[in-house]
Order: C-alpha cells, then structure tokens, then sequence
C-alpha cells in the first residue's frame, strides 16, 4: 500500500499497522451496528485486539483518512461532529440509524419472522390487496420465495411502522401501497 494509506496506531504499548480504508470499513459497520429492529452503534475496535479505541485514536484515523482521496462516508462525519460522543450520535442520528436498522433486519432476519410481518401487513391492507392471504400450509420453499419477492415491500411496511419521522411515515406509506397493488 501507499505510505499514506497506511497509519499506525499506539495501543498498549503496541504499535499496530492498519490500512486506512479497512479501519474506515469495519467504523461504519459498527457505528451501523444493530439489534433487530434497534440501532445499537459501537465505538470501533482494534480488530487485533478487540480492545476499544480512545478517543485520540479516533481522531488520528479520521484525520489520516483526509490524506487519501476518497470522500469520508456521511456517518463517520456526523459522528465526528458529535466529536465521537457516542450517546450524542445517537441521539442526533437517530431517524438515520433506525432507517438503517430496519434495512439490515430484514436483510438478515430469518424467513420465518418475516412471514409474521407479511401476514399482518396482508391483513391490515386487505383491501388494498383485494383480501389475499397466504395458505397456512404452503410449503417451506414457497415460503421463502414470497418473502424473497416481497421483500422490498416487507422494508417499506416497516419503515412505515416503526420511524419516529411522521414525513417519512408518510412517504412510505405511499411507497408502500403502490407497490403493494403493483404486486397484486
């Protein structure tokens, strides 16, 4: 790698290499970081150690990061703006991790827990799909594959539901409905 692509980080009285753009990375995952439906953001972590790192070490990388010519991913600003207090981040970028929270979950989450979302959305929006409901004896593969062609949708019902934001409700809702009669 390129000398400024590279930084080296004091931790424990060790020095530890790191490329700038895996340390950038692995800080946007687990400022991203979620449970369910539930932002959980970390402070980054030495990925050799697992061991926290401070708040200078913070600095130094986000700092060595302007030295490459890449664009510093919207998050990582914010959170520097919040000058890497965690619990600010969180509660200034709420709407925003949240939003992401949702995404990963149903990206993630098993068939299973997903079908129970589309089943109630297919209730509650009843009309809109002309009553059609899922057989409770479909097969596991069947299964999957609505949720997999649903997906999308499932996301938008979701947002729908669970953001704090009411405009954004509203998009979604919209969003969602049309998709929704497009679909059937």
């Amino acid at each position: 790698y390129k000398e400024n692509e590279v930084i080296s980080l004091i931790q424990n009285n060790t020095i530890y290499k790191f490329r700038i753009m895996d340390l950038i990375n692995l800080w946007k995952i687990s400022l991203f970081k979620s449970e369910n439906m539930f932002a959980m953001p970390k402070v980054l972590k030495n990925p050799f150690t697992n061991i926290e790192f401070k708040v200078h070490n913070l600095y130094n990388i986000f700092f060595s990061f302007m030295r490459i010519p890449f664009i510093i991913p919207e998050i990582i600003l914010t959170y520097f703006k919040c000058e890497f207090d965690l619990y600010l981040f969180k509660k200034k970028n709420y709407p925003i991790l949240q939003e992401n929270a949702i995404e990963h979950y149903v990206n993630n989450s098993h068939y299973l827990d997903l079908l129970d979302y589309l089943t109630t959305l297919l209730h509650v929006f009843r009309k809109e799909t002309e009553y059609v409901f899922l057989k409770s004896e479909l097969s596991v593969f069947k299964k999957q594959f609505i949720i997999k062609s649903m997906q999308k949708i499932i996301v938008l019902y979701l947002k729908y539901k669970f953001l704090c934001n009411p405009l954004l409700k509203d998009k979604y809702l919209y969003e969602f409905k049309t998709k929704l009669k497009k679909y059937f």
